[in-house]
Formats: structure tokens, C-alpha cells, sequence
């Protein structure tokens, strides 16, 4: 599915009438939720036979190929210039699935190596960057779009 959007994202763009800005903003706005989630999440106590569908559904998919990763493949895709940096995207996909995959895989482990306590602070850590980001994304949107409407705006004035 992510080769699918890093392949035909741009294609996408032009059939529905959207903006690379449009989407970095929409993109920043849809990215800040998952760190705001990691920040405030309180701990929830859950049955065991839920446990399955909490790892799978709402984690595993979506943040391996949901919507936020979806988004991030399709910007990093618009700005690759060249066949060498589009080969790269394309690359970068299976790896950062692999390296996903691994994680999960050994996950008690690097949980054992690393610490619950540790866990949570590299977690909140990293969330913060991730926040960073998304509210970059939004800034750059809004930047490129403001950019756009003023070389609109100066072609209207010229012609």
C-alpha cells in the first residue's frame, strides 16, 4: 500500500485538484494527533482477550501503513527530484518496513535491554520530535501556499 501511494500520490494529487501545501498542512494537522496521543495517553487496563485486537488494529496497521504513514510517503515522494531520489523512496519503503517488522518482533527483547521506564521516556522523547514535524509540515504548507497565492496574485497583475 505504501509503494502504491509513493508511486501514484502526485497522480492522485492532479485528479482530485489538490496542492502539495494543501496536503502538508492537512498532513501536519492529521501527525500532530499520534504525538498528542503518546503525551497524554493515560494507562488503560485491559482483558486479555482484548490485547490481540489492541495491538493489531489500532497500532500495528495504522502506524505502519495507516493514514499518518500514507501521508509522510506521499510528501517525502513529492519531493523527490529525479529518478535517484524516486528510486530511494521507493527503497526506503521495505526497509523501514523491515525495520518496523524487526522491532515488533523482538520487542520483549529490546523491552528487556532497554527498561520499561527508559521505554517511556525515549517514547515521550521521541514524540516531541514527532511533533516537531507535523507542525513543520503545517508551516512549510502554509509557507508554500502563501507563496502560491502571491505568484497567483503577480501573474494576475502582470497579464
Amino acid at each position: 500500500m505504501l509503494l502504491f501511494f509513493s508511486l501514484t500520490g502526485l497522480i492522485i494529487f492532479a485528479v482530485l485538484g489538490l496542492t502539495i501545501p494543501a496536503f502538508k498542512i492537512a498532513g501536519g494537522i492529521l501527525l500532530v494527533s499520534f504525538p498528542t496521543w503518546v503525551l497524554t495517553a493515560k494507562k488503560e487496563v485491559y482483558f486479555p482477550e482484548e490485547l490481540e485486537n489492541i495491538a493489531v488494529v489500532p497500532l500495528a496497521f495504522p502506524l505502519t501503513s495507516g493514514a499518518g504513514t500514507i501521508t509522510v510517503v506521499i510528501l517525502i515522494s513529492s519531493q523527490a527530484v529525479g529518478i535517484l531520489e524516486n528510486m530511494l523512496v521507493i527503497v526506503a519503503v521495505p526497509v523501514a518496513i523491515a525495520a518496523s517488522y524487526t522491532g515488533m518482533k523482538y520487542s520483549s527483547r529490546i523491552l528487556k535491554f532497554i527498561g520499561e521506564h527508559e521505554l517511556r521516556i525515549i517514547t515521550k522523547f521521541l514524540a516531541v520530535f514527532f511533533f516537531a514535524i507535523a507542525i513543520q509540515s503545517i508551516l512549510s504548507g502554509i509557507s508554500n501556499a502563501i507563496m502560491d497565492i502571491l505568484a497567483h496574485l503577480v501573474d494576475k497583475i502582470i497579464s
